[in-house]
Parts: C-alpha cells; structure tokens; sequence
C-alpha cells in the first residue's frame, strides 16, 4: 500500500472531515457499510446500501485528493488501501485460488487477472495464487479514526473569522412584508443561513475546487437553496452535474457575499474546468 507523501496544510480541514464521517456513521443503515480489498486482484469492494456507498465516495474523494495517486484507481478506493495499510478496523483471512493456463488465457478476454505472479504446481500446469482479502468494517467509523490521525498531524487553520456580509442602512430602511410572504422569507432567510454558516466552516478547510466545496455541502446535508440548478436536481452534486455553469456562478455570488478566501487558480482547460 503506498504511504501518505504529504499532507493539507489546515487541520481543520481533516476536522471537519472526520465530523462528517462521524455524522454519516450515526445515519440508519450507514453503520454496517464495510470496505474489501483483495490482494490477488488488487482488487476494492464496498459492502452495503448504495446509499451509504455513495456518501462514502462522496466523502472519499475530499479525503484522498493528497494521498499518491495510482492509474485507474479512485480516490474512494486509495482512501480504503490507506485504511487498510493502517489496519484500522481491519480483519483478514488467507485467500488463494488455482488457475489453469487455459483460466488464464481467458481471463485476459475481459476478467479481471491476478496482479501477483503465483507458482505453477510440480507437474502441472495449474498456477496457484496466495494472497489475503481484508475486510474494514464500520468505514465511516474507520475513516473518522484516520481523519483524527492526519488532523493531528496537519498544521493549524489560520486564527481568522469570516463573517457574512452586514446589511447596509438602505436594508435595514425597508418596509418589512407581512402575512404569508413574511413566513415565506423567514424561512428562506434561515435557510440561506444555514448554508452561509456551512460556506464559511468549508472556507476554513481551503477547498481547492468549487466541485469539491459541492460535496462538502452534500455530505454535510446542508438545506438545498431555492434556486437552479439545484432546486430541481434536488441535490448539490446533482445540481453542479447538471449545469456547471449555473451552480459555478450561484457558489461565485454566496462566495463574494460572504467575502471568502478565493480558491486556488488551476489549469485553464476546458477538461480541468469541469473536474
């Protein structure tokens, strides 16, 4: 398994990571989700609802962007091989199959070959292969363990506070509605609240993408806004999938409102655009 080359600068980035691990193991039916790795095949696995594996990859994807990335290898699963490096949670058992040279010949037609190298039985030609398969249960659980470990060790948030923007005297100098419309925009009010207050706690863990801050929001289950793309995905994930544009320049506005750090400059291509 490779090891951790580096790690975010802010500690309250993995903070607010292991929160939301924590959150997601306390959900109904979260609990049970386990992960699998197979060391013949090199091979991950999640065992549970697709619910939980979504939020699971979802929170996976923020976690695993500084550990070394591998070719044709999620960021899901290279956070699973770290866990399993780390044995946190982790149960195992020998695994060893047998394959014959005809097994092998067809698995390279689409299956999946063993990545080790195994030993042709004395007079045969029948390769076994030995290896292990390791289970991590709990692995929200698990996660928020190893998020605790890297918040230990990460630097410190810088001490600074972002507040949202304060109306002005022309705001405050404006006939307040009543009846129905006024319930209407109380709810709305505290709703925009809540996920001003989400925006500012996700500043603090330096995002590097606006997708990355839409996942953060998902994975917190913070309240969608009334607005598009988002009101009709139904989903902060959803919403930036369906229009990029439309969710980039609603998160630009709640962003320069609520004067946040700027996110780090990328790469102008279209393809790192949309990442």
């Amino acid at each position: 398994m490779p090891r951790v080359k580096r790690l975010p600068a802010n500690d309250q980035f993995w903070r607010d990571l292991k929160i939301a691990f924590r959150e997601a193991h306390a959900r109904a039916g979260y609990s049970s989700l386990r992960g699998r790795w197979n060391s013949i095949y090199g091979t991950y696995r999640l065992l549970g609802s697709e619910e939980a594996q979504s939020c699971f990859k979802a929170l996976a994807e923020s976690a695993a962007r500084d550990l070394p990335k591998r070719k044709g290898v999620e960021p899901w699963q290279l956070w699973l091989g770290e866990l399993v490096r780390r044995k946190i949670n982790c149960s195992e058992r020998p695994h060893t199959i047998q394959l014959s040279q005809r097994d092998l010949k067809h698995s390279g037609r689409g299956d999946i070959l063993p990545i080790l190298k195994g030993r042709e039985r004395k007079g045969t030609k029948i390769r076994v292969f030995k290896g292990k398969s390791v289970t991590v249960d709990e692995l929200f659980d698990a996660s928020a363990m190893l998020g605790g470990i890297f918040e230990s060790k990460a630097e410190p948030a810088p001490a600074t506070a972002h507040t949202a923007r304060i109306p002005s005297i022309n705001d405050q100098q404006r006939q307040w509605p009543t009846g129905e419309r006024r319930q209407r925009l109380v709810r709305r009010s505290q709703k925009y609240k809540a996920i001003d207050v989400a925006l500012q706690e996700i500043a603090e863990s330096r995002p590097k993408t606006q997708e990355e801050i839409f996942r953060l929001l998902e994975a917190r289950q913070v309240v969608i806004p009334a607005a598009e793309p988002f009101a009709t995905a139904r989903g902060w994930v959803k919403g930036f999938h369906r229009d990029p544009a439309a969710a980039r320049a609603w998160l630009s506005k709640r962003w320069t409102e609520l004067n946040l750090p700027p996110l780090p400059r990328g790469p102008k291509s279209a393809k790192k655009l949309l990442q």
